[in-house]
């Protein structure tokens, strides 16, 4: 009875028991070549897995809950870990999975600018995890609003990595700014998963378009690909759209029509149409349409105050009421927020701005990641 303290193994003889009040395990990754009935614990995921002689599974693994991290659901037979912001993700058995990254989307942009980019999205099908091992999942933020002058964010990466292996959308690129004749600094749209929106112009110089990665061409999911272009801006005062991961964005097509945002993308994870749709729903992802479910839009373009606005695409709200607009309706209009978790980019907020308080750059939205798995 009481305390037993050994530095190595203890052995106990075939038949035999040992009692005690407590037994403390020692944080520890999994042994490289365990015995059956080893046990250790794992201080990160918060689990003791113990070795059945062919693979290690959670001493709570119920038959149903193969893994933990995240917020996880249950749709048709399979489990859905959803992350909406960082954490870890252990299977408590090897596993074949299937994911979605989505990293945040870039800021949209004032003074006629253009709308962010959405972030990028990665999508793949049975990968073969280890159990025991322990995955980083990032959730990339939205780009941070700049206001007139001052710009914002591109929006931040979203991975999943092991020791072995790291998969990485790329957040999206931020909107490019109006250029003023009386010195406010002006830049250009930025690439990323999906590139940013040029800003209108008083002249030629800034009305180049950020570039999404595969500049609108490739296979979806693959390595090389994650989003399309930003629309360009015109020499005047409307803005391009940003690029979405299901199209580019629209150029502006005059002075008083801003471009709109490039549609997000309702295919995910090797999956049919009908059967992501019932995915994401099960997760509460995505922005709801004709039955399906987007994600990742890019944000609409910006014009001169009191003229049209333009819708942001499918895949940056998910709330009730409309999509944010790229504003045309004056200094005064407050930015609308794109929703979180979706990789949206933001929209382009109000006009030129001659007064104070400036107008604000829209925030874009943070990512997502989502693991799922057959139980």
């Amino acid at each position: 009875s009481g305390n037993v303290t050994h530095s190595g193994n203890v052995t106990v003889a075939t038949g035999k028991s040992v009692t005690a009040p407590s037994l403390i395990l020692t944080p520890s990754s999994a042994p490289s070549s365990p015995s059956e009935g080893q046990t250790y614990y794992n201080n990160v995921s918060d689990t003791v897995f113990v070795y059945t002689g062919t693979g290690w599974i959670g001493l709570y693994y119920d038959g149903t809950s193969k893994a933990t991290g995240g917020i996880v659901t249950y749709y048709g037979g399979f489990a859905v870990h959803t992350f909406l912001t960082s954490g870890i993700f252990t299977p408590l058995v090897n596993l074949s999975v299937d994911y979605l990254i989505v990293a945040g989307g870039g800021a949209g942009s004032a003074w006629h600018g253009g709308g962010g980019g959405a972030g990028g999205v990665r999508t793949a099908a049975s990968l073969s995890l280890t159990a025991t091992t322990n995955h980083t999942i990032t959730v990339g933020a939205g780009g941070l609003g700049g206001f007139s002058g001052v710009g914002g964010q591109s929006g931040g990466l979203s991975s999943m990595s092991s020791r072995t292996f790291s998969i990485i959308a790329l957040g999206g690129g931020r909107a490019g700014n109006y250029l003023k004749s009386s010195g406010y600094n002006a830049f250009y749209s930025d690439a990323g998963g999906s590139g940013g929106g040029g800003a209108g112009a008083a002249g030629s110089d800034f009305r180049e378009k950020g570039q999404g990665l595969g500049n609108g061409t490739g296979t979806f999911g693959s390595s090389q690909f994650q989003g399309y272009n930003g629309g360009n801006g015109v020499n005047g005062h409307s803005g391009g759209g940003g690029g979405g991961a299901g199209g580019s964005g629209a150029t502006a097509g005059s002075t008083t029509a801003p471009g709109a945002g490039g549609i997000g993308t309702k295919v995910v994870m090797g999956m049919s149409d009908a059967n992501s749709t019932l995915l994401l729903a099960s997760a509460g992802i995505g922005e709801v349409s004709g039955g399906y479910r987007y994600v990742a839009g890019g944000g609409g373009g910006g014009t001169w105050s009191g003229l049209s606005s333009v819708e942001s695409g499918l895949g940056t709200f998910s709330g009730t009421g409309s999509r944010p607009r790229g504003s045309g309706n004056g200094n005064s209009t407050p930015p609308i927020p794109c929703s979180d978790n979706m990789g949206a980019g933001g929209s382009a907020s109000t006009a030129q701005g001659n007064v104070q308080p400036w107008p604000v750059e829209t925030t874009g939205g943070s990512g997502v990641v989502i693991i799922k798995y057959a139980i």
